[in-house]
């Protein structure tokens, strides 16, 4: 599929994530190139590695920036083939089927087996997509301390912290279930309260994942 010309806006956009990444390169759009019968999705560094077995190279890394329906701009942990001219080729399938991706280089080097959690900005005015913000960080901060990757797609979490996982799982579900709402911010809370959300869960998220997150604090592994 071929992505669409970025609009100012989502240039401006892309520019404040690379600002919140604290990012010394601009941003790029660099072209995907699938190893038929190689690439996998979200398997950038092992489709590198086949990339180099093949035509030599070296890997890159960087972060992957993407839209996230028109709420969200996120930027996600990312390599990319480098070749011996120093040109950038991106060999893992892009999650829309774009035949581009617009990356932000930081070539430090990152361990394939230690999860980095994305980083997200609000492009909307809706109050209730920090939220949602808030709840997915919390999610990636869990994925973080209390789990361990056994294959490239399968985490295994911590025994005992399994009901805390499916605590903020639930509030970034009931979240974006309001987003989607007509009515959004004005919505009643999802805890059957009788009040509005932003009078109620919203008031106490940031201390309700606190209190989640202590309470299987002895139980961290990182």
């Amino acid at each position: 599929m071929v992505r669409k010309t970025l609009t100012p806006l989502e240039k401006r956009q892309i520019e404040k994530i690379g600002i919140k990444l604290n990012a010394e390169f601009a941003y790029e759009i660099i072209p995907v190139q699938i190893l038929e019968g190689i690439s996998r999705e979200q398997q950038c560094y092992a489709n590198v590695a086949e990339k180099i077995k093949l035509d030599n190279g070296t890997i890159h890394y960087g972060w992957s920036v993407h839209f996230n329906q028109g709420l969200i701009i996120e930027a996600e942990r990312h390599a990319v083939w480098e070749d011996e001219n120093g040109d950038l080729v991106c060999v893992t399938p892009h999650p829309a089927g774009y035949d581009t991706v617009i990356f932000i280089s930081d070539n430090t080097q990152v361990d394939p087996n230690w999860d980095t959690d994305n980083v997200r900005l609000n492009i909307t005015a809706n109050p209730l997509v920090n939220d949602w913000i808030t709840a997915l960080n919390a999610i990636g901060e869990f994925n973080r301390r209390f789990s361990t990757r056994i294959d490239d797609d399968i985490l295994a979490v911590a025994a005992g912290t399994e009901q805390a996982e499916n605590a903020l799982h639930q509030e970034a579900a009931f979240i974006y279930g309001l987003i989607l709402g007509k009515r959004a911010e004005r919505s009643d809370c999802f805890c059957g309260s009788s009040r509005k959300y932003m009078q109620c869960h919203h008031k106490n998220l940031s201390k309700r994942i606190e209190e989640i997150m202590a309470g299987i604090a002895h139980l961290t592994l990182r």
